[in-house]
């Protein structure tokens, strides 16, 4: 008897928890009809005037019945014709933000930094999903400081797109339900971070010229608009904690990590103190030893 007909009826107990009353089999393809819907970009306005250091807030319509992902759109407003950023700034971006909230009925679910969506494209993304935000979000690299990078050209009121990573912009299964959510009010709130945190010169201080929100509305079928609406629904989503900023005063330090519920991942950061506080000046020599 060969091998493969030795494990064919080489049966026992243990393999019932494997392929006892099988459900599926993998030599026969399985296609799915799917429900209909249909998927529009709205362009949400935030309300008031934006301003660095300052929290600015957008209401999500109900354009249609789910979210499944979203956007920040800001417009640049260059005063001298160059834009010069700070170290920090070379995030570009993810760096205008300090964060963004998810607020669903005054209770936030979420709040993620930019600095952490800038890091999540630096270790989650391919090559080519890191090129394609480079060009979104205007990246700079080290040698290039005051130029778009994949034109040479100075920035010129030049309009950036930083997108969120809340749970619901990540898997379509997840997405928003605001058919559900009809006497919630769903909220995005951003905190514009400092401008001497951005910029050195060039850029309005007053803010950002223009900031919307652009966000994908999902409309689902009739059938299926009922079901979503009137069923209780639960979700298994991510959350985004920050432990904050801890200074580092010796050569062993001991650091609390006050995080809540299981996780799934932790990321160091570690900077000198002079790129988080821009008025203090880099050192004139810098050494790393292991």
């Amino acid at each position: 008897m060969g091998g493969g007909l030795l494990q064919l009826v080489a049966y026992g107990a243990q393999d019932a928890y494997l392929s006892g009353n099988p459900q599926i089999t993998f030599w026969r393809g399985l296609f799915k009809r799917h429900t209909n819907f249909a998927m529009e970009p709205f362009r949400v306005n935030m309300t008031g005037q934006a301003a660095w250091g300052t929290k600015h807030s957008a209401v999500l319509g109900r354009h249609a019945d789910l979210v499944s992902s979203a956007y920040i759109e800001v417009e640049l407003l260059d005063d001298s014709g160059t834009l010069v950023y700070t170290d920090n700034g070379r995030r570009s971006a993810f760096n205008l933000l300090e964060y963004a909230e998810l607020d669903i009925g005054g209770q936030i679910i979420d709040r993620q930094y930019g600095e952490f969506l800038w890091l999540w494209s630096q270790l989650a993304y391919t090559s080519d999903q890191r090129t394609n935000m480079d060009r979104m979000a205007k990246t700079l690299d080290s040698t290039n400081g005051t130029c778009d990078p994949t034109t040479g050209r100075p920035f010129r009121n030049n309009i950036t797109y930083i997108p969120l990573l809340f749970f619901f912009c990540r898997n379509p299964g997840a997405a928003l339900p605001l058919i559900a959510l009809q006497y919630h009010e769903v909220k995005i709130n951003i905190l514009w971070n400092k401008v001497r945190q951005i910029f050195t010169s060039g850029v309005s201080s007053s803010g950002p010229g223009q900031a919307n929100l652009l966000i994908d509305y999902v409309y689902l079928d009739v059938e299926e608009r009922r079901r979503m609406a009137q069923e209780s629904h639960e979700y298994l989503i991510e959350q985004t904690q920050y432990n904050e900023d801890k200074g580092l005063t010796s050569a062993q330090n001991r650091i609390d990590l006050t995080f809540n519920h299981p996780i799934k991942e932790l990321i160091w950061v570690t900077q000198y103190s002079w790129r988080r506080n821009c008025t203090i000046a880099p050192p004139a020599t810098l050494s790393i030893s292991p």
